[in-house]
């Protein structure tokens, strides 16, 4: 298709009330759709080269988005889609690396169902569509999904649907082996760290009399989720007390000086897997998804944070249900107003 100049697509874009957020509610919207559920919802004839790139099943493979949503053989003795449905995921459920990482049988047909339920608000959007098609100029932006970010941001869901919590933030959410990896590193850092510590508040105290009442040094060694600012508390304030204090200044100084370029350091070395919350982010639309697979989710895990977690909850009993179904019932009106619109150019190029 053609390819518009992307400021002007911006411009183009927002004039017909497309958000910042199209490409991430796209790309969630269209995932895990197959040509039997373009035909079904939207376009009966709709072709096998339909361009609505998805998420490949087969999280195996290193094509991890498809160019376009396949055809999956829905078993048509079924007659309604439900049960169509439900059969693509019990005849898969045994196999490992197809999915959804991490989900058990009933949590895999939950959102199986809930994608169904947001194809079927998606109909009367697009049938909108059909009696006041958008211009050709706003379907061009819309259909440029290289540049318009919705490639990308479906790479991304497929490397959170394949390692749960990549992208949390929270290592101890982090189920790669990589995570696992930065948690011993952690472990490791906080136990030098504890021992440097240690040491330091000794110097205070032999420098210039104060007790150390404030901290307490063995949280470092107890602490899974360090916090800067206890961090801050626990060292950097008794800094602050120090320096407030009329001790000798020649013995003093030269002693809290060469504390905090050492903790300063040590604290800067360690930060990148183990004190801080701080985040690289770089922006999604310039991250490199080629290359070794463990390469790729280390960067991604620091460079893509966006809190996503693994599981908020699991669907194993009446409190679980709970929060999967308050969840399934939020559908933002712009992501379904602008996948309708996506769906529309895309299924009806001219």
């Amino acid at each position: 298709s053609r390819s518009t100049d992307e400021d002007e697509c911006r411009v183009v874009m927002r004039d017909a009330n497309i958000t910042d957020k199209f490409a991430k509610l796209v790309a969630h919207r269209i995932h895990s759709l197959t040509t039997e559920d373009l035909r079904y919802y939207f376009k009966s004839d709709a072709s096998e080269e339909n361009n609505v790139p998805t998420v490949n099943f087969n999280l195996s493979s290193p094509d991890r988005v498809l160019p376009n949503a396949p055809l999956y053989g829905y078993d048509t003795n079924f007659t309604t889609i439900g049960l169509q449905h439900l059969d693509l995921v019990l005849r898969h459920m045994d196999r490992e690396n197809w999915g959804l990482t991490g989900y058990n049988v009933l949590e895999l047909i939950t959102h199986r169902f809930h994608m169904a339920e947001m194809w079927t608000g998606l109909q009367t959007i697009y049938r909108s569509f059909e009696k006041a098609r958008p211009s050709e100029e706003v379907c061009t932006c819309l259909k440029d999904t290289e540049k318009n970010g919705i490639l990308q941001s479906l790479k991304l869901l497929a490397l959170q649907i394949k390692y749960p919590g990549i992208t949390s933030g929270n290592r101890a959410d982090d189920k790669t082996d990589a995570g696992k990896n930065k948690q011993l590193v952690k472990v490791e850092a906080l136990e030098k760290l504890n021992k440097l510590l240690i040491k330091d508040l000794g110097e205070y105290i032999e420098a210039t009399g104060v007790g150390n009442k404030d901290v307490d040094a063995g949280v470092y060694e107890t602490d899974d989720e360090p916090d800067t600012g206890v961090y801050k508390t626990g060292v950097y304030e008794i800094y602050d007390q120090l320096e407030k204090r009329n001790a000798d200044a020649g013995v003093y100084h030269e002693a809290v000086s060469t504390v905090k370029k050492r903790n300063a350091e040590v604290y800067k070395r360690n930060s990148r897997d183990v004190l801080v919350k701080e985040q690289k982010n770089i922006p999604l639309q310039t991250f490199d998804f080629d290359g070794n697979e463990e390469d790729v989710v280390s960067r991604a895990s620091e460079e893509l944070v966006d809190g996503i977690k693994a599981f908020t909850a699991r669907l194993v009993n009446e409190e679980g249900w709970a929060a999967w179904r308050d969840d399934a019932k939020k559908m933002d009106k712009s992501g379904q107003y602008e996948t309708a619109m996506f769906l529309y150019c895309i299924l009806n190029e001219k």
